[in-house]
């Protein structure tokens, strides 16, 4: 008895220095130690200054000129130091410059929508392992209760057996029960490890420490309404991102145009000039502004090309948004009208679950009196634990549509618990 005893005290005493983990603490540690949210905050940092630097062309460019001038011939030999500050700025570039910036603010959004969306994705993620490692905890309770009701039963065949009203075959009927209740509790406790060891890892936290994961499995019911969530369409992840690469290239397609717009550059110098360009000496100082407008007019057909292509892309880029806005309408419906097939069926089931419970109780008594034989009572053991493992298990698939639908939608839907 004090063996007994002190096993129960040394596993009390793991529990009480276990961290406690909830899927709040879960999905928090997740947000702050995840490596790719990292290597995705570093992207959007990079396109933050990627904007600045678009912005930056706007700006004068200022600078020094430093050098020697050498003037050589039969007749003259001389060296002259060139000493000036110059300033230049580039009053028009065909939209180039405008369309870079733009592009760099689409770039900007688009890497902000996929920092939000992998935070949400990897929250979802984590959800659906937290459930998952819930479900096969309720399972394991289901699977050890169900032994613990074989182990009563054996005994009770085991009188029958000495009382010459059953035979051999009976106990073992029982006994192979009892082992493949066994083999399938190792199994599901050795999916509990792998999956807890998954939870802690991807979370960030300290694999050398002891964790003990809480909650309940809940029963969800939809609220939002179908209409609501096709009306999202184009706030979705993937959606979204279309919109993004169509107007990504749209600018592209305008860049190609702007070749056909002149180039104009204005730029001042002072200072000990060079006397080729200007005519006067360079040991004088002297003052130089220039306003140089270029415009190609020629390119060889690569502007006309160049422009066919870019149109060929945004029309590529128009086909996928149209064909990702119909994905999500078709996705949206069918997870709509499984998740409330789900609803129907798990209520049904429940009644079914109280069903089967109440015949494995009748049947316990009939046996007790003799008036039900080792197979309806095995039977009837059977179905009521597999009823109870199928409504966790139907609980758990609810949640997996419910994931995929707010991955779908890219957020939270409106979900109400059902209480029993």
């Amino acid at each position: 008895m004090s063996k007994y005893c002190l096993f129960a005290l040394v596993i009390l005493s793991n529990y009480a220095h276990a961290k406690v983990l909830t899927l709040d603490v879960l999905k928090e540690n997740y947000k702050k130690n995840n490596f790719k949210i990292k290597s995705f905050e570093e992207e959007l940092q990079g396109e933050v200054r990627n904007l600045e630097g678009a912005k930056s062309k706007y700006f004068p460019t200022v600078g020094i000129s430093l050098g020697k001038e050498n003037l050589s011939s039969s007749k003259i030999d001389q060296e002259e130091n060139i000493k000036a500050i110059y300033g230049e700025i580039n009053l028009f570039k065909g939209y180039r410059d405008q369309n870079a910036i733009s592009k760099a603010k689409i770039d900007k959004n688009l890497s902000k929508v996929r920092l939000g969306f992998i935070k949400f994705k990897g929250e979802l993620l984590i959800e659906k392992q937290y459930f998952q490692y819930l479900f096969l905890k309720k399972r394991l309770s289901i699977l050890k209760f169900e032994l613990r009701r074989s182990n009563t039963h054996i005994k009770m065949v085991k009188k029958r057996l000495s009382s010459k009203i059953i035979t051999e075959t009976d106990l073992l009927e029982f006994r192979l029960q009892r082992k493949k209740l066994q083999s399938l509790i190792n199994y599901v406790s050795l999916e509990l490890r792998t999956i807890k060891e998954y939870l802690v890892l991807n979370s960030g936290l300290e694999s050398s420490k002891e964790y003990e994961i809480q909650g309940l499995l809940p029963h969800y019911k939809l609220i939002s309404k179908l209409e609501d969530i096709l009306n999202s369409r184009d706030d979705s992840f993937l959606v979204h991102q279309n919109s993004l690469d169509v107007k990504i290239a749209d600018l592209n397609k305008k860049n190609s145009i702007s070749n056909w717009y002149p180039s104009i550059d204005f730029k001042i110098e002072h200072g000990n000039l060079d006397e080729t360009e200007t005519g006067i000496e360079s040991s004088q100082v002297s003052s130089k502004a220039t306003l140089m407008a270029t415009w190609e007019i020629n390119l060889g057909g690569k502007t006309i090309y160049e422009n066919k292509s870019k149109s060929n892309r945004l029309n590529a880029a128009e086909y996928r948004l149209k064909e990702n806005r119909l994905k999500y309408e078709i996705r949206s419906r069918k997870l709509f009208s499984q998740l409330k097939m789900l609803e129907n069926l798990i209520l049904s089931e429940e009644k079914n679950t109280k069903l089967a419970k109440s015949i494995y109780e009748n049947s316990l008594k009939e046996y007790k009196k003799g008036i039900k034989d080792s197979g309806a009572l095995l039977s009837s053991s059977n179905e009521y634990s597999e009823m109870e493992s199928r409504i966790y298990q139907l609980k758990l698939n609810y949640i997996h549509k419910k994931i995929e639908l707010e991955e779908l939608v890219s957020k939270r839907l409106q979900f109400k618990i059902v209480s029993h």
